[in-house]
């Protein structure tokens, strides 16, 4: 979280963001009212969707887990939109200028 309170430009220019959503710990059927909001938003196109989580393997090495946060931060500042109900991945998404929605079910 100590990236939200540094004054470096992380973000990338519109016309590098690619047409990706990203649901990040998401699991649609959950919250029936909140999936049909969310597909409803008519500025976002949802036929690229991708599905991620943030589980690993306990025996990877600390250099391996800063390649996989480096790996994700890259996906988040390129992509469309992000949803998620996981804090650590809402805070970066702003400090990136990616439009997030933060779900708390």
């Amino acid at each position: 979280m100590l990236n939200i309170t540094l004054d470096i430009d992380y973000g990338i220019n519109d016309n590098e963001r690619t047409n990706e959503i990203i649901f990040v710990n998401y699991s649609f059927g959950k919250a029936h009212k909140i999936d049909k909001a969310i597909l409803s938003l008519k500025e976002y196109n949802f036929s690229k969707i991708t599905f991620l989580t943030h589980g690993f393997r306990n025996n990877i090495s600390h250099i391996e887990r800063f390649k996989l946060a480096k790996n994700y931060i890259d996906k988040y500042a390129r992509a469309k939109l992000i949803v998620t109900n996981r804090l650590h991945v809402a805070f970066p998404c702003l400090v990136l200028k990616t439009p997030v929605i933060l779900i708390n079910y």
